[in-house]
């Protein structure tokens, strides 16, 4: 990815640039429970089940298939073709799906009974969005709620009919048997969801019988009402002889042997999908006496089809009026015995905990019959069932299919009117964990299983990858393991399902040196011009040209060139200093050094030259320039980048085989760590890697073992255990591997190592290790995880009021942490341990702080506890641990906590203070011990002259401490000006004007001094402000004008902008309105000066100057600064109509949707509600999308209007949003909300509006003993 805030802590020769924003991307700072994840492009396979329903071949409907095409190519948007039951309606709608005009596209949808779960609109919605995303070459949106799904589906029906007509086709969507949908009763039909106005290129063909009429909650006006639509259907000659021929077999088996009724009566209520094994099992027979039954008795009246994993295959009833036949001849008592034997079959593998041979109905089909029975207790059973979540991730090889299931059992909650909010707990627990237990995937794992050939096991896995800091990433890698494959197509799809656009533009970049390598430049020039920004565009071009500078280095300069005058377009100085470090990057590629250094030096020049020369090292490190390399990592001025950089050379340097050497520059790079004392753990990492990759393993072993243990041992052991791998020391490598505590870190080695086998022609090995990482990976949710989980919930026990609950809950958790406590990172540990001090367990928190492995940590956990007396009566250990942090800058900070922790006991505090090495930390530590009752003891440790400036400064609070200590010999004016404003500040606000003035002349003569116009106008404005009252009128108006006219000299064009800004907020406290906007109007610098006018506008408001606010507001040239200004002004207008008018007009939509939510609540405009949510997926901001949702919901129900406040909150699309109105809304229908909020976001995010008995149930979940790992199948 493009440049960011942070250093590159690898080197790579491909990547640099400067990130750009765009509209269109979304980013998240954690899991996203029920929202769009950024997944791979969807493929829907449900043409296979239309050819299931298609005959062999369509006779005798040549004139309809006519009619169709006609349709489809004409003006009308709806068609409903209407016949009797066995009319051959579904085989003339599969074979159009199947065979469509060539200008159509088809979406379909076959509402069937034989099939569990394909008879209702929420099959019918996740069906047809599959289909949709496949079109649209989108990921399937996935996990979301029922009405965010129904959402997706208008939108992206939209989108397909936009697509299509783009390509001049038409889109059709076909639904079949409208008659046979089971939402219907329940006012949630099918239909409903059919558009009223299909979008243009639409078009919507339906098939049925006369009977059952429309739904009622069709609308009125919806096309479905309309009876010029009907096209009767005759009945097929061939349909007709097939129905014969069915129904006699129907009868044969309903009168038959009791073996023949039982297994047309467990197939009936299984819906399908029984294989030959399963009805032996159910019937008590042997799977060939059923395969005989079967084909004797009934050959036409049962489908077969393949299992769905890699089971066999399985039976179904041949046509929908045989399900509707048999279930009407069996009748309910019958049937419910049959369903009682798939009940009692599947509670027997549930005993048997899942084994491998559980049948595949089990698994998938009983679970949809279970929803068809709306049997939520055996549903919601089945889909906690840990052992049956391993055995589906064993099968699918993801955990899609068991968060669905659980998904599927929240949205049957909430179908109920009286919501079961401990099952609803329950189901999110659950689920969350099962997201969880994915949050460790290696990011190069989904890329491996590609490289194994098992693209669709790659994809699983990026699936559920659910972070999009990761899943980017993830799919970066994967990207370019297709394109380095040759499927360029399959490449480009993961690429364009990519959410964030910087990973999106990434990826495709990614793909230019394979398809440059397999003879496609023009593709790979395709790419470098349909990048999002120029700085991207940049990177792209760079990229191309290193692909093509060692077969066409004449084309790779011109190409270089093209880059370097793109970077020089671009005006942000940041955006401006990546583009040119990607350019210098190529250059440093091509072999010109000196056109290299020419553009480091204007890097340097924009403070980015650490960027810079790391960017250059990496692309000479490429070329095995080691020379360049190594000179530009030895000029980098931050001793531990330039640590890390040595031991990327040393690395480079042992693979062209002068090992010699390699350990030579190791060994540097381990000495510039040392001198560093840096705290970050990359460098030491890299260094021993190198001394790895340099074949000196006992040199390695040694630097490893000085190292503590904890998270950053892994991090090194990983560096290690990579070299190892890389240079082909695979025993060293699993060595180090085996070494590894951290899931994740472990995880990462693995995978490496896979792709250390595969590099070496070891296909077998390679498979094996990657199924040990992801084996690894899924290795139950951590204790660390678990135990932060635990933490919530001891919290929030806390908070309850209920702390012998919260007490014991604390003892559990540190029972369970603590053996473990060593391996985690420093935050959960601390974190525990502060919770069991506040509940009075001291002993035992600094029993946890012990098992700490870092030294640094123990001391900063223990500090954090904010008990001065276990931290005094503990001073011997504290000391000892301090002395064994590595680095006198983590020494330094620990003693300057200490001492401030100490901070009562001022001998003992001083003591520690005065062992701090770095001279402005100890003066820091120093004035945080200050005494106002006893200063001189502080004070005679001050020797620096700024921090006896501030610690005046901060004396200053009490006038009796005023004059007592010499301001004279500070030597610098600035620090002295401060000290006298501050005595004059605080002498006048206790009254003592007169002793104030002698400070203020004192205060001025200093101003008079600055060497700077800044320096000046800011000291003359401060003074100005300060004197700002009747007794100084005439010298404070005077001061103003002496800063004013001083800020004119100001050199610098930005802080002459800045001080002629305040400047005129100075005037505007004065209430000279009419100069201050004169001033304001003259700053050069656009922002600013939009800034500037914006408070102008606030001042103007705060004065009652309304209608002039107003006036100004509406001027303002910079978007952002004016819609801040016009809110403003809406939040102050006495009148509501002006107010709206007003928020009409504002050009940004985060302020205008606040100044909406402001008008809803503030002033009763309730129909800005529905604007509001229309407008939500324009707002950018999280927090003000926050905001308004939060003060709509609350405004509405307090208005009176809790049902209304409640169907606001349904109707939001996205999940996070949604959530958000229902935690605003948990006072007002507390059980209702809290559902909602369980079913769409974090179970935690629920805690704070939780009641006794959910928390029981949350608190039981948690703290039931973890689960064994998860399986990793070998493919």
């Amino acid at each position: 990815m493009a440049d960011g805030e942070r250093l590159p802590r690898k080197v790579d020769a491909r990547r640099t640039g400067a990130a750009e924003a765009a509209s269109g991307g979304y980013a998240n700072s954690g899991v996203h429970i029920g929202s769009i994840y950024s997944y791979p492009r969807a493929r829907s396979r449900y043409r296979e089940q239309v050819r299931q329903i298609a005959p062999p071949e369509l006779i005798g409907r040549d004139s309809e298939l006519a009619d169709l095409a006609s349709f489809c190519a004409g003006s009308e948007s709806y068609a409903w073709w209407r016949a009797t039951k066995w009319a051959g309606k579904s085989a003339l709608m599969a074979w159009f799906v199947l065979h469509p005009p060539p200008d159509v596209r088809v979406v379909s949808f076959f509402v069937t009974g034989r099939l569990a779960g394909q008879d209702h609109r929420g099959a019918f919605v996740d069906v047809v969005l599959e289909q949709l995303a496949e079109l649209l070459g989108e990921p399937l949106p996935t996990f979301l709620p029922e009405v965010t799904r129904e959402h997706h589906l208008v939108g992206m029906l939209a989108e397909a009919a936009q697509l299509c007509r783009h390509d001049g086709k038409h889109l059709v969507l076909v639904v079949d048997g409208l008659d046979e949908d089971r939402g219907t009763a329940q006012s949630h039909s099918i239909a409903a969801l059919l558009p009223v106005k299909p979008p243009d290129g639409m078009k919507v063909i339906v098939a049925g019988r006369p009977n059952p009429p429309v739904p009622q909650d069709v609308d009125r006006d919806h096309p479905l009402r309309d009876p010029t639509i009907v096209r009767p259907l005759t009945t097929s000659p061939a349909a007709r002889v097939i129905r014969d021929d069915m129904e006699l077999e129907l009868d044969r088996l309903l009168t038959g042997s009791q073996a023949e009724q039982d297994l047309l009566g467990v197939l009936t209520v299984a819906a399908g999908g029984l294989s030959g094994a399963d009805l032996a099992e159910l019937t008590g027979s042997t799977p060939s006496a059923v395969r005989r039954t079967l084909r004797r008795v009934a050959a036409r009246s049962f489908d077969t089809r393949p299992g769905t994993w890699r089971g066999p295959e399985v039976y179904l009833l041949g046509h929908e009026e045989l399900q509707a036949t048999a279930v009407e001849e069996f009748g309910a008592a019958r049937l419910e015995t049959y369903r009682g034997r798939l009940h009692a079959w599947a509670d027997g593998y549930r005993a048997r905990g899942w084994p491998e041979d559980s049948p595949e109905y089990l698994l998938r089909g009983y679970f949809r019959m279970l929803v068809a029975q709306e049997d939520l207790a055996r549903m919601a059973g089945c889909a906690t069932d840990a052992a049956r979540q391993d055995r589906l991730l064993d099968l699918s090889g993801g955990d899609l299919d068991a968060i669905a299931e659980l998904t599927a059992c929240q949205e049957a909650v909430l179908a109920r009117p009286d919501v079961d909010l401990p099952v609803m707990a329950r189901l999110a627990i659950h689920r969350d964990r099962l997201i969880e237990r994915n949050d460790n995937i290696p990011r190069h794992l989904p890329a491996l299983w590609a490289r194994l050939g098992q693209r669709s096991r790659a994809e699983a896995l990026l699936r559920m990858i659910t972070d999009l800091a990761e899943h980017g990433p993830a799919a970066v890698s994967l990207v370019q393991a297709l394109a380095e494959s040759g499927d360029a197509a399959a490449a480009e799809a993961v690429a364009a399902s990519i959410t964030t656009i910087d990973h999106r533009a990434e990826a495709r970049i990614a793909m230019i040196k394979p398809l440059v390598r397999q003879g496609d430049p023009a593709a790979a020039r395709t790419i470098a011009q349909l990048m999002p920004s120029t700085g991207w565009q940049v990177e792209a071009v760079v990229e191309l040209a290193e692909a093509l500078v060692d077969t066409d280095s004449a084309q790779a300069g011109v190409l270089i060139d093209a880059a370097e005058q793109l970077a020089k377009g671009i005006e942000e100085p940041y955006l401006y200093a990546g583009a040119l470090i990607r350019v210098a990057g190529g250059v440093v590629t091509t072999g010109d050094s000196d056109r290299a250094e020419r553009l480091l030096q204007t890097i340097v020049d924009l403070n980015r030259g650490i960027y810079g020369r790391v960017r250059m090292v990496g692309a000479a490190l490429a070329r095995q320039q080691f020379d360049n390399a190594l000179r530009w990592a030895k000029q980098i001025s931050s001793k531990d980048e330039e640590a890390q950089m040595l031991a990327a050379v040393a690395h480079a340097v042992a693979k062209s085989g002068d090992l010699d050497r390699a350990r030579e520059l190791a060994v540097e790079s381990h000495w510039a760590v040392g001198e560093a004392g840096t705290d970050r753990h990359e460098p030491a990492a890299a260094g021993i890697g190198a001394m790895v990759a340099a074949r000196d393993m006992g040199k390695a072993r040694q630097w490893l073992a000085a190292v503590p243990d904890g998270d950053h041992k892994d991090t090194v052991l990983v560096s290690a255990a990579t070299a190892a791998a890389e240079t082909g020391e695979l025993d060293y490598a699993a060595e180090a591997i085996s070494a590894i505590t951290g899931t994740r870190a472990r995880s990462e080695a693995l995978v490496v190592l896979a792709e250390a086998h595969l590099a070496a022609g070891n296909p077998e090995q390679a498979r094996e290790s990657a199924v040990r990482a992801e084996r690894t990976t899924r290795s139950v949710v951590s204790v660390q995880q678990w135990t932060w989980a635990a933490l919530e919930v001891v919290r929030t026990a806390e908070r309850m009021g209920n702390l012998r609950r919260a007490h014991e809950l604390a003892l559990a958790t540190v029972a369970r942490a603590l053996p473990v406590a060593h391996q985690w990172a420093a935050e959960p540990t601390t974190t525990l341990a502060r919770c069991l001090a506040r509940l009075g367990e001291v002993d035992r928190a600094t029993e946890l702080i012990a098992a700490m492995p870092d030294p640094e940590d123990q001391v900063a956990a223990v500090l954090r506890l904010g008990k001065p007396r276990l931290v005094h009566a503990r001073l011997d250990w504290l000391a000892d641990r301090i002395e064994a942090i590595t680095g006198t800058h983590g020494r330094d900070k620990a003693w300057a906590s200490a001492a401030r922790v100490l901070a009562g006991q001022p001998d003992t505090a001083l003591a520690i203070a005065t062992t701090v090495a770095d001279d402005n930390r100890r003066m820091e530590t120093f004035l945080a011990l200050l005494d106002p009752d006893d200063p001189e003891r502080v004070l005679e440790h001050v020797t620096h002259a700024y921090w006896y400036s501030e610690a005046l400064v901060r004396l200053a609070a009490r006038p009796d401490l005023i004059g007592r200590f010499a301001v004279e010999p500070i030597p610098q004016v600035e620090w002295r000006f401060r000290v006298l404003l501050s005595y004059a500040k605080s002498l006048l606000r206790h009254g003592e004007n007169q002793r104030a003035r002698d400070y203020l002349d004192q205060a001025q003569a200093c101003a008079n001094q600055m060497p700077s116009p800044y320096g000046q106008a800011r000291a003359l404005l401060k003074l100005a402000d300060l004197m700002n009252t009747p007794r100084y009128a005439a010298e404070a108006q005077e001061l103003l004008r002496r800063a004013e006219a001083a800020a004119t000299y100001v050199p610098h064009p930005g802080r002459r902008a800045d001080m002629t800004g305040a400047v005129v907020k100075s005037l505007a406290a004065r209430g000279d309105f009419t100069r201050a906007e004169q001033l304001a109007t003259t700053i050069g610098r656009p922002g600013r000066r939009a800034e500037v006018l914006a408070a102008l506008v606030k001042t103007l408001i705060a004065a009652g100057e309304i209608d002039r606010a107003q006036a100004l507001a509406v001027t303002i040239e910079h978007s952002g600064r004016q819609a801040e200004a016009v809110l403003a002004v809406v939040k102050s207008h006495p009148d509501a109509a002006t107010a709206v008018a007003l928020a009409e007009r504002i050009p940004n939509r985060d302020y205008q949707a606040e100044a909406y939510a402001w008008l809803v609540a503030r002033a009763g405009q309730w129909e800005l509600a529905d604007r509001i949510r229309t407008m939500l997926p324009e707002v950018s901001s999280r927090n003000t999308r926050s905001r308004a949702i939060r003060d709509v919901a609350g405004a509405l129900a307090r208005s009176g209007g809790v049902e209304r406040a409640g169907r606001f909150a349904s109707s939001i699309a996205d999940p996070a949003d949604q959530a958000t109105a229902w935690q605003a809304l948990a006072g007002h229908l507390p059980g209702r909300a809290v559902a909602r909020i369980l079913h769409l976001r974090h179970w935690s995010e629920a805690l704070d509006v939780v009641d006794h008995a959910v928390l029981d149930v949350i608190t039981a979940e948690v703290f039931a003993e973890q689960r064994g790992s998860a399986p990793a199948r070998a493919p």
